[in-house]
């Protein structure tokens, strides 16, 4: 008898599948299957013990109870309670305070914090590399003066140089240490251009970096809060609350 039974499972079985939807029953729509039912029927039986559960709620209910949050909250026509927010934080703020928690705000600040040092760092390199923005003027006597007047001579340097407002050696200084010009450097357009976009990043960057900070210092108050502990709200109307604690001695 055993040998057979191996038998049996050595041979392929015939596969029982499910019957497919007749071609002329197609305009009907999809054909519900076990599975399906057995997900709508799942859906429909967890609704049915909220619903009742809800229902013991309502018929048990005391009246005379009173919530705190109650002073905030409001009531629609829908039926729907609304809480009164922070009105200093956005609504996106309030959703990321809602939704994460301290460390990762702290984290992605931190992370935006690095990303600033980077731009700010690299638009000092760019704004070496802009023409200059000053004027260096020079006094003389009469137009006689003016009409011979030649900067080259005059600073003492060579006529490559003459453009620059920052690092212009001397004819002494270059015969002593060589010197290499960057003929290579792009236009001033060109690097004007990237100084505007990399401006305009890093202002987005800083208002980014503003938000998160506010997030991270309210989710920080509320996680003083939940201590229980007594203090005072001395903010003014429309701003960040900010609470004073009462001095206590730790023991």
């Amino acid at each position: 008898m055993s040998n057979l039974d191996n038998l049996r499972k050595v041979f392929k079985r015939k596969v029982h599948r499910e019957r497919p939807q007749p071609a002329d029953r197609k305009h009907l729509g999809f054909m519900q299957r076990k599975s399906d039912y057995k997900i709508r029927a799942k859906n429909r039986n967890e609704r049915k013990q909220k619903i009742k559960a809800l229902k013991q709620q309502a018929a048990f209910r005391n009246p005379d109870e009173f919530y705190h949050k109650m002073i905030r909250s409001n009531v629609t026509d829908s039926g729907k309670s609304v809480y009164q927010e922070d009105e200093h934080l956005s609504e996106s703020q309030l959703d990321l305070l809602r939704t994460q928690n301290l460390n990762y705000i702290s984290l992605v600040r931190n992370q935006e914090s690095k990303q600033i040092e980077k731009l700010q760092s690299s638009l000092h390199f760019l704004s070496d590399n802009a023409p200059p923005q000053n004027k260096h003027t020079v006094f003389l006597s009469d137009d006689e003066e003016a009409e011979d007047f030649d900067p080259v001579k005059y600073f003492d340097t060579v006529p490559e140089l003459i453009t620059r407002t920052y690092n212009r050696p001397r004819i002494e200084t270059l015969k002593t240490t060589p010197m290499v010009l960057n003929s290579d450097a792009p236009p001033p357009e060109i690097v004007s251009r990237a100084a505007n976009r990399k401006y305009t990043e890093l202002a987005a960057r800083l208002n980014r970096e503003k938000k998160l900070k506010d997030v991270e210092d309210a989710s920080r108050t509320q996680k003083e809060l939940q201590k229980g502990e007594s203090c005072t709200n001395v903010s003014q109307k429309g701003k960040m609350p900010v609470y004073k604690w009462k001095r206590e001695r730790k023991r």
